[in-house]
């Protein structure tokens, strides 16, 4: 290679080198400060609240899309409201069909699915497309399955969707394809260590399933966090019981690092491998802390270059082959 275009690639290299990045963000809903609280991923700083537009409104599940906008469901005023990675408005992205949304999630179909508790024991699951329109006639789970009262939901990595069905203590799995709905992980002990699932998520191949009830050890705990195959099988106790307080959602982050809202309130990490706690990535902070009762939560995708130096990047490109036509 020439010197001319060493120079560039090494100057071009340079440049890339120092674009600032924008860290992740760890957005969580909380009950009692009816906000979603936005935290740097890497340092656990509070960096911004999001504010629903909605009169009396109650943040409850939270989606992020690929572009990195955020989808938060009102569960007072039964819509999901769509805002930028950086919390400002955009629109009411579902204004209708929806009954005290809870958890939600992107399916690999592109569709946003949206879990309901409905009314009585009605719960459902719809799923809308990217304009906000439904894509069935009916829900895609009816209530007529059973399903009640919801938490959160996810998909595993054999694209198929899986419920925490907290109201009937049971995790639900549901072919995608298909719509066929059934009990992957029935209630009942001792066979079935949790009693109220409100978390589901994956990691690699198995299911992480966290239980805000007592389980099996009656009041006061166990409340753990579970690990299960995909064909419904307890592989092991992930999160020792008793170490957290009625916890709620889960999900691993960036770091491959598990992360729990726990009624405390603070967000718990533990490690993604052995289930060791590690630190209260966000920690109780008393009555002036930056959870009240943290709910629901979700992470960015991993961390991208500002938008602005892209522009920058293109100008120092452009400057560097100038200046090699000159020479």
């Amino acid at each position: 290679m020439s010197k001319p275009k060493m120079q560039v690639l090494a100057g071009l290299l340079l440049l890339v080198c120092s674009i600032p990045v924008s860290a992740g963000s760890l957005y969580v809903s909380d009950g009692s400060l009816f906000t979603v609280q936005v935290f740097n991923s890497t340092t656990g700083a509070l960096t911004n609240s999001i504010t629903l537009p909605g009169s009396g409104s109650a943040p409850s599940g939270i989606a992020v899309a690929s572009d990195g906008s955020v989808y938060v469901a009102d569960q007072a005023n039964s819509v999901v409201d769509h805002f930028t990675a950086g919390g400002t408005f955009l629109s009411t992205f579902i204004s209708s069909g929806l009954f005290a949304p809870t958890g939600m999630a992107f399916g690999p179909d592109g569709y946003l699915y949206v879990a309901n508790q409905g009314v009585g024991n009605n719960s459902y699951i719809s799923r809308f497309d990217s304009s906000g329109n439904p894509v069935d006639g009916t829900p895609f789970v009816p209530a007529s399955t059973g399903l009640f009262d919801p938490g959160a939901i996810a998909f595993g990595p054999d694209g198929n969707l899986y419920i925490a069905d907290s109201g009937n203590g049971a995790v639900d799995k549901v072919i995608r394809t298909t719509a066929a709905f059934s009990t992957l992980i029935p209630a009942g002990c001792p066979s079935t260590p949790f009693s109220i699932p409100e978390g589901v998520a994956f990691s690699n191949v198995s299911l992480y399933v966290s239980d805000e009830g007592s389980g099996c050890g009656g009041g006061g705990g166990p409340f753990g966090v579970y690990k299960y195959d995909t064909s419904g099988n307890l592989q092991s106790t992930f999160v020792a019981t008793n170490v957290l307080s009625t916890p709620v959602d889960l999900a691993f982050g960036p770091n491959g690092n598990l992360f729990v809202t726990d009624g405390t309130p603070r967000v718990a990490e533990f490690d993604g491998t052995t289930g060791a706690y590690l630190t209260d990535f966000v920690p109780n902070g008393g009555s002036g802390g930056p959870v009240q009762d943290p709910t629901f939560l979700a992470f960015s995708s991993s961390a991208i270059p500002e938008p602005a130096t892209f522009g920058f990047m293109a100008l120092g490109l452009a400057g560097l082959l100038i200046r090699r036509r000159r020479k």
